[in-house]
């Protein structure tokens, strides 16, 4: 009986997983979505060149040659993407602040992945270099995994361990019984092994996966109704919790940190999850205006007031007139923020529904795109976010210093 690969396979699962987690985790993020597919793809090749050793079949020979150079490639380019989208224009000119290690690792890799092709088959095809590529893959998925959680101002490990043994108890007791069955049956053949890497695919895709698949059955079932939407809530809750950052305080941040969680925030306030394990959800005003409401102090209930803050805050930013759009300096701040983070419309972008926007909404878009760069509408947005972080720090001024004296926020 040929031994099953287990180095291999472990390997190939882990990996697999660990993109589909970036995946689930910000696929609205460019960057984490080239992350995902480039330890995805490497998962998969990685699968088809053990079932090709495995075939223990000599006219494979050759192929395996070249399928293990070919297959390197696209890999390679996605991380290259993945590095590239997550150094965005306004991060380029302060790259000291990025973690150096995540670049670091990037250029590992892609020494390795370049070299992959250049070295002999000889000294390529040992376990060893798959394992040294396998390692730094995953270590250059764990650092973007963090960059982005710290940029988000979330907890990372305790989400991260929470996925990783979810989706390892169901791989173990699905892909078990296939390697129980080998094991019973003394023969291990490409089938029974392409079995085992299709059964470990379909576990962690349906584990990691398992909050779109809902919310496909339930518009299935359910239509438009209510339902669907509390459902919906009820997942991002879920999903938050683990992602909510304790060890911040919020009340002794400095002042960049706040400004920078503000402006995650405003580019959150579409995405309840996201918004949900903002750590601006903990500050004072959003529990004094729940408790004035009445309403529980709940995740959800957090997420919303604080949605609903920072959409007064926006409120106040347009200028004291009647006017419902304008395009003057006075409008830029106004127009920078609610439109798209309020309204929700992205101005450069082709899936904007024309039919669906009211006058006011479709000449704003018209504005943005004919008279407002890509890099201006940044600029507008970044300095709007300062200011909406200066005035939730005036409410929560107003509201503890005079009876505690107690919140300092560190300039």
């Amino acid at each position: 009986m040929t031994q099953l690969p287990m180095v291999q396979l472990v390997t190939f699962a882990f990996t697999f997983w660990f993109g589909a987690y970036l995946l689930s985790r910000h696929q609205q993020k460019v960057g984490m979505r080239f992350a995902g597919l480039g330890l995805m793809a490497y998962a998969l090749g990685l699968a088809g060149d053990t079932l090709l050793v495995n075939a223990n079949n000599p006219m494979f020979a050759e192929q395996v040659v070249w399928f293990r150079r070919a297959w390197i490639i696209l890999p390679a380019l996605c991380w290259i993407m993945a590095v590239r989208q997550l150094l965005p224009v306004e991060v380029r000119s302060e790259l000291p602040g990025r973690p150096i290690g995540l670049i670091f690792l990037a250029s590992i890799f892609f020494a390795l992945a370049t070299g992959s092709i250049l070295i002999p088959q000889e000294i390529l095809g040992t376990d060893v270099a798959y394992l040294a590529i396998s390692l730094d893959v995953i270590l250059l998925g764990y650092g973007i995994s963090a960059l982005d959680a710290f940029e988000d101002g979330e907890a990372f490990l305790p989400d991260f361990l929470r996925a990783f043994l979810g989706a390892g108890f169901v791989v173990l007791i699905l892909a078990g019984q296939v390697i129980v069955f080998i094991t019973i049956t003394d023969t291990i053949t490409p089938a029974t092994l392409l079995l085992l890497i299709t059964v470990i695919v379909t576990a962690i895709t349906i584990q990691t996966f398992n909050d779109g698949l809902q919310q496909v059955l339930d518009n299935l079932i359910f239509g438009q109704s209510k339902a669907v939407q509390e459902r919906a809530e009820l997942r991002a809750v879920t999903q938050a919790i683990p992602r909510f950052d304790d060890s911040l305080d919020i009340n002794l941040m400095p002042e960049k940190e706040f400004n920078r969680l503000t402006r995650r925030a405003l580019s959150n306030m579409g995405n309840i999850t996201k918004l949900a394990s903002n750590p601006l959800t903990n500050l004072p005003i959003i529990h004094q205006r729940l408790a004035d409401k009445g309403l529980s102090d709940g995740t959800l209930d957090r997420a919303n007031e604080l949605k609903l803050v920072l959409t007064e805050s926006i409120d106040r930013l347009k200028p004291p007139n009647s006017d419902e759009f304008g395009t003057t300096d006075e409008w830029r701040y106004y127009n920078a923020l609610y439109f798209p983070y309020v309204v929700g419309i992205k101005p450069f972008s082709r899936r904007n529904l024309l039919d669906e926007l009211d006058d006011t909404t479709r000449s704003a878009l018209d504005w943005f795109q004919v008279y407002v760069p890509e890099r201006t509408l940044y600029n507008w947005q970044s300095a709007g976010a300062k200011l909406i972080a200066q005035d939730l720090r005036d409410q929560v001024y107003a509201i503890v210093i005079p009876s505690t004296h107690e919140i300092a926020f560190q300039s």
